[in-house]
Parts: structure tokens; sequence; C-alpha cells
């Protein structure tokens, strides 16, 4: 629910930002400076958020070309797991190196040019993002092993 609002929020934010900015360049002659501090950072969290929405709703791009290749179902579920775990390690990776990334940042206090906005501001939304996305194919991973253990249980295509 809250990254739905979020998503929103952003969404929101983002176009409400960039309609004033064009409104004023071109219809006022006056162009509003920092108006694209404020874009970029509802963009980042809108894309971060995404990501991680994508992640949960099991959206998120993906081939699967497999299933034409294996034809058994449970080396097919097998084949999934693997897919999977490689998607939470490099997840994991992404929530690392983010958090080292915002506490870089919070030592550092770098700001926006024109409002003043702590960077932090759009480096937490890769950290939240990276936690969330990593949460997401754990629980992924675990139904899938949960599927594979369980003989000629079909309930396995819920997580294609």
């Amino acid at each position: 629910m809250a990254q739905k609002i979020i998503l929103i929020f952003t969404s929101l934010m983002l176009a409400g930002v960039m309609v004033f900015e064009v409104f004023s360049r071109y219809f006022l002659g006056y162009p509003i400076w920092g108006w694209e501090e404020l874009a970029m950072i509802s963009a980042i969290w809108l894309y971060m958020i995404g990501a991680a929405m994508a992640a949960y709703e099991g959206a998120h791009l993906k081939t699967d070309i497999m299933s034409l290749w294996v034809k058994n179902p449970r080396k097919l579920r097998l084949v999934k797991a693997l897919a999977t775990l490689i998607a939470l390690v490099m997840a994991g990776f992404m929530a690392y190196w983010s958090s080292s990334l915002l506490f870089w940042g919070l030592e550092q206090r770098q700001t926006t040019a024109v409002f003043e906005i702590p960077w932090v501001v759009a480096q937490g939304s890769l950290f939240v993002a990276g936690v969330m996305i990593s949460i997401y194919f754990l629980r992924d991973l675990l139904r899938q092993a949960g599927d594979i253990l369980r003989p000629g249980d079909s309930s396995s295509q819920r997580l294609e």
C-alpha cells in the first residue's frame, strides 16, 4: 500500500513539476530555477519504487525461453528457482552498495544546488528499493523451493 502511495505521489509530483516548468518557460517566458531538481528526485523515487513494485507483483523483466528447452516441469521449476536466486543475489548487492552510498551521503551532507535538498533523499530510494526487491525475491525463492519440494504439485505456475 505504501508503495502505491509513493508511486502516485511521485507521478503527480513529476507531472506537475514538468507542466509547471513548461508553462512558466514557454508561456510566461520565465524559467524557474531548480524545478529540475524536484523532477529528478521524483523520477528517481518513481523508478526505484516502481522496480520494487514490479518485483512484488512478479512483473519485472524476464525471459522465459527455458520453458522451450526444458520440458520436465520439475527441472523447469529448478531453473526458475536458480534464476530467482541469481536475482536475489544481485538485489542483495544493490542493497549493500546503495547502503554504502547512503551512509557516504550522510557523511558528506551534499545538497542540490538551488533548493539545497540533501542528496540522501534521492540516494535513499536506491537503498529502500534494494531492500524491498531483495525481500520480494527471497519470498519468491522460498515459494519456489516449496513448489520444488512438493512432488506432483502444479502450483509453481503462480510465479512465472
